[in-house]
C-alpha cells in the first residue's frame, strides 16, 4: 500500500478524535443532531479522571451501549460541548475555528481529561505541536493513568517519530490491558514493516480481542492473510469489515484483488469502483481500476483511471509504465515513449523501460535516441547479446561505422568463436562476405531453440538491411516472425521492418 505521509498525522488524530467524541455523545444519548437526556443535569456526577476508560469501546460501537453506566460517568455539560464540537466540524468549519470553541468551555471543565483529550486530538490534526505538548503535559500531571491520554500520547510519539516515547506508551498501555487495541496494532504494524506477517496476525488478533469492532484490526488481519497467500481468511476479515462499514475503501480494494486473482474481473471491478467511490484520492484503487478495465477490454476506461492515478501521485513511476504499455498497444508510440521517459526519470533503476524506449525510438527512426536507450540497458546487463547488437545497428544507422566496429570488438572478445553470436557480430564488423554469410546461415539453421533461432534470423536480416539488400532482409524478417511467438522485442522490430519492406516493394511496382 502506498501511503502519503503528510496525511497520516491528520488521519490518526481525527480517528482518535471521532472515537472519543463518539463515546461522549453516546454516553449522553446524543442521536445524530439531537441531545436526549433522562437525568437532571444538576444531579449528574462530575467528570471522572478515567471517565472514558471503562466504557469507551462499547459506547463507540453502539449508541445504546451501557447507557446507565455512561450517564453516571460523563458530565452532561461536557456531552453538550462535545456535540457542539462535532457539529462545528460537520458544518465544514476549519479545525482552527473549532479549536476556538474551547475558549467558551465552562471553567469547571477546563481541566477535564475528556475535554483536554478532545482539544489535544484537534491540535494534533491542526499540527499545533507547541500547544499540543502543553496539553499533554497537563494531562500527564492531572490524569497520568487516563487511557485516552496515554493512547493520544502514543499517537503523537508515532507521528513525530519519537520511537523511545512510543515504546514507552505502548508498554504502559499493555501493562494495563494486554489486549489494548491501539498498542497491539502498533506492534502489528512494526511486524508488517519487516514483512513478518505471522507475527502481525497474532497482534491484530489481540487487538480484535480487546476491541471486537476495531476496523484497523480487521483490515490488518485481512491484509496479512492476503500476503500470506491465504485467501479464505483474508476474505473473511475483509467481508466482516464491510459488514460494519461497507464503504471501507481498502477492504473493497483488497476484495477486488482477491477476485482478480481468481480471474473474476467483473467482480473485481465492482469492488474497486466502490473503493474509488469511498476514497476518491486512493491511488491504489485507481491503479487497479485501470488494470481491471484493461483486462475487460475497456482501454478508454483504463486510460481514464490511470490518468486519475497520475493526477493523484505524479511522482509514482509505475502508473506511467501501465499507461505507456496501453499507448504502445494502441500504436500511440510517441505518447508511449514520453511515458517511458517519465518512468526512468522517476526511477532510473527500472531499466527495462529503456529497452522499450529503444524499440519505440527505432520505430520512429530516431536512432540516436534508440542508441542512448540501449546503452542505458547495457549498464545493467553488459553482456546481453541483443542489446549489444542493437547498439551496433544504431551506430550503423547513424553512419558511425568506426564506432560500431570498436563496440563489436569489445563484444566479440567475450564470445565463443564457434557460436552464432560471435559469427553474427563478426559479420556486422567485417561488412559481410560470401563465406561469412554462409557460415552464419548454417549456424542459424542448426540452432535448436526456436526463440534463439528467431532472434538470430532478425539480426541476420537486419545485417542485410543495413547493407542495402532489402529483399534478402525481408525474407529473413518473415522467417523470424514465423519461427516464434512474439515474446521478445526483436519480433516487433521484425514485424515493423517486414511491413515497411512490403510497403516499399508495392511502391516500386
Amino acid at each position: 500500500m502506498r501511503l502519503q505521509n503528510k496525511n497520516i498525522r491528520f488521519k490518526k488524530a481525527m480517528q482518535f478524535f471521532v472515537s472519543v467524541c463518539t463515546f461522549l455523545c453516546a454516553a449522553g444519548f446524543v442521536y445524530s443532531a439531537d441531545v436526549v437526556s433522562t437525568q437532571d443535569p444538576a444531579q449528574a456526577a462530575p467528570s471522572s479522571v478515567n471517565a472514558a476508560d471503562s466504557s469507551k469501546k462499547s459506547a463507540s460501537s453502539s449508541v445504546s451501549a451501557s447507557p446507565v453506566s455512561a450517564r453516571q460517568k460523563v458530565n452532561p455539560q461536557e456531552v453538550a460541548f462535545a456535540k457542539k464540537i462535532k457539529e462545528s466540524l460537520a458544518e465544514d468549519s476549519s479545525i482552527e475555528k473549532t479549536l476556538q470553541l474551547f475558549e467558551t468551555l465552562p471553567e469547571q471543565s477546563k481541566n477535564s481529561p475528556d475535554m483536554l483529550v478532545l482539544q489535544a486530538s484537534l491540535m494534533l490534526s491542526a499540527n499545533k505541536m507547541p500547544e499540543l505538548n502543553e496539553v499533554l503535559a497537563k494531562l500527564e500531571q492531572i490524569a497520568p493513568e487516563n487511557r485516552d491520554a496515554i493512547e493520544l500520547s502514543m499517537i503523537v510519539a508515532k507521528v513525530t517519530g519519537n520511537r523511545k516515547k512510543l515504546n514507552e506508551k505502548v508498554n504502559s498501555l499493555l501493562a494495563k490491558d494486554p489486549n489494548n487495541d491501539l498498542a497491539n496494532i502498533e506492534l502489528a504494524e512494526d511486524a508488517l514493516r519487516s514483512n513478518n506477517y505471522s507475527t502481525a496476525v497474532s497482534y491484530y488478533q489481540k487487538a480484535l480481542a480487546g476491541n471486537a469492532n476495531s476496523e484497523e484490526a480487521m483490515f490488518g488481519l485481512g491484509q496479512c492473510y492476503y500476503y500470506l497467500a491465504r485467501p479464505e481468511p483474508s476474505r473473511k476479515y475483509f467481508n466482516k469489515l464491510l459488514e460494519k462499514n461497507e464503504m471501507h475503501a481498502n477492504a473493497n480494494l483488497y476484495l477486488g484483488k482477491l477476485a482478480a486473482e481468481d480471474g473474476k474481473y467483473r467482480t473485481a471491478l465492482k469492488f474497486v469502483e466502490k473503493a474509488c467511490e469511498a476514497d476518491p484520492e486512493n491511488l491504489d484503487a485507481y491503479i487497479d481500476l485501470g488494470t481491471y478495465r484493461h483486462r475487460l477490454l475497456n482501454p478508454k476506461g483504463a486510460e481514464e483511471a490511470w490518468n486519475k492515478a497520475i493526477s493523484l501521485a505524479p511522482d509514482f513511476f509505475l502508473t506511467y509504465a501501465y499507461r505507456a504499455s496501453l499507448f504502445d498497444e494502441q500504436s500511440r508510440y510517441k505518447e508511449a515513449y514520453e511515458d517511458y521517459k517519465k518512468v526512468v526519470e522517476l526511477n532510473p533503476k527500472y531499466f527495462y523501460a529503456y529497452e522499450t524506449m529503444g524499440v519505440l525510438a527505432w520505430h520512429e527512426k530516431d536512432y540516436a535516441a534508440s542508441y542512448e536507450s540501449f546503452c542505458r540497458v547495457l549498464e545493467n546487463v553488459p553482456d546481453n547479446f541483443s542489446y549489444n547488437m542493437m547498439v551496433a545497428a544504431c551506430l550503423s544507422k547513424g553512419n558511425k561505422k568506426p564506432q560500431m566496429k570498436l563496440h563489436l570488438e569489445k563484444v566479440m572478445k567475450k564470445l565463443n568463436r564457434e557460436s552464432v553470436e560471435y559469427n553474427l557480430a563478426r559479420l556486422y564488423h567485417d561488412g559481410g562476405g560470401v563465406n561469412s554469410e554462409n557460415s552464419v546461415n548454417l549456424l542459424v539453421k542448426r540452432e535448436k531453440s526456436g526463440t534463439k533461432r528467431a532472434k538470430y534470423l532478425f539480426y541476420f536480416g537486419l545485417f542485410y538491411e543495413l547493407n542495402g539488400f532489402m529483399e534478402r532482409a525481408s525474407v529473413l524478417y518473415q522467417q523470424c516472425i514465423e519461427a516464434s511467438q512474439p515474446l521478445f522485442f526483436e519480433y516487433r522490430l521484425a514485424e515493423w521492418e517486414a511491413s515497411g519492406a512490403a510497403a516499399l516493394s508495392e511502391e516500386k511496382k
